[in-house]
């Protein structure tokens, strides 16, 4: 359900994309209601936060990613995803370009994180966010 990416444009950073239906095998434990949010710490080019949005009832979903091309990517395809189909206004897509360390989160009811390429600092960074937050 996972691949890597270490070409050269990604430099130093390793990058594992959830396939469709890996996001699904997801969902399929979790029960979302209009009442969630849910923040993909790491998010990339976005296609977990738009899947997400797009299959499920949830109130907001957000992504937040460092690396501003990615970050870029997942607005587009954001953008997109909204232009092509007729979204309720009343719920959210958003994506943030910022530090999962230092975003704030805490309204989130589902945290995700595709985390086998994070540092043991960022790991450590999102436990002490997570368990600060017991929504």
């Amino acid at each position: 359900e996972i691949f890597l990416s270490t070409s050269a444009d990604t430099i130093a950073y390793t990058y594992g994309t959830i396939r469709p239906q890996g996001v699904r095998a997801i969902l399929s434990h979790l029960s979302i209601d209009n009442t969630d949010v849910l923040t993909d710490v790491g998010s990339g080019t976005g296609n977990v936060v738009v899947q997400i949005f797009a299959n499920t009832p949830i109130r907001s979903v957000r992504g937040i990613e460092f690396i501003k091309a990615r970050h870029l990517d997942a607005v587009r395809h954001g953008d997109a995803f909204k232009k092509a189909f007729k979204t309720d206004p009343s719920r959210d897509l958003q994506f943030v370009n910022g530090d999962l360390c230092k975003e704030d989160y805490s309204d989130s009811t589902i945290v995700f994180a595709n985390s086998l390429c994070f540092t043991d600092a960022l790991m450590d960074c999102l436990r002490k966010s997570c368990e600060a937050n017991r929504n």
